[in-house]
């Protein structure tokens, strides 16, 4: 090797943090970590009671149901039986031979719909809850790193006669 290719590697590692660094009268020493003056009090948890779980967080379980309609009309919806859904699909110009298949005896359908078009946010769940006899389906409006079109969040989950309230979160 040259020597200008070697004091060009010195330079280099220098530069990097590679050499002069190791020095150990350089090191801070590290103090010793300073005593608990309070005792360390094990709790014993327990399982919450069937009461106290149907206010946990995220305690309804969902599957996503896709949505194919072409022009969908802005709104909050919760469909449960065929005949609600099929009304929803075919105003969203949905071919009825395509209409999602969902069993409405065990299940119902929770949607968010933007009118049709491009946009630079949609709509993203972030917790559905049981709370005080409703069901509560928290959202707010996420920007994606490209447009999308016609954004919704549709899903199925167990049926239940409780109102669903739709409240967005701060973005």
């Amino acid at each position: 090797m040259k020597p200008a290719t070697i004091s060009i590697f010195i330079l280099v590692a220098l530069f990097a943090g590679c050499w002069g660094n190791s020095d150990p009268r350089k090191e801070k020493i590290q103090k010793p970590a300073k005593k608990r003056t309070q005792p360390i009090v094990k709790k014993e948890l327990k399982k919450p009671a069937k009461e106290e779980q149907r206010k946990l967080p995220f305690n309804v379980a969902r599957t996503p149901l896709e949505w194919g309609a072409p022009k969908p009309k802005k709104g909050n919806l919760v469909f449960r039986s065929e005949e609600e859904l099929r009304k929803a699909w075919l105003a969203h110009q949905g071919k009825s031979e395509e209409l999602p298949k969902v069993d409405f005896k065990q299940n119902m359908v929770v949607a968010m719909f933007l009118d049709a078009g491009e946009y630079d946010v949609s709509p993203s769940v972030t917790a559905v809850r049981r709370a005080n006899g409703e069901i509560r389906v928290y959202y707010q409006m996420t920007k994606g790193p490209i447009p999308m079109i016609n954004p919704c969040v549709v899903f199925v989950m167990k049926k239940e006669d409780a109102k669903v309230v739709f409240q967005r979160l701060a973005s």
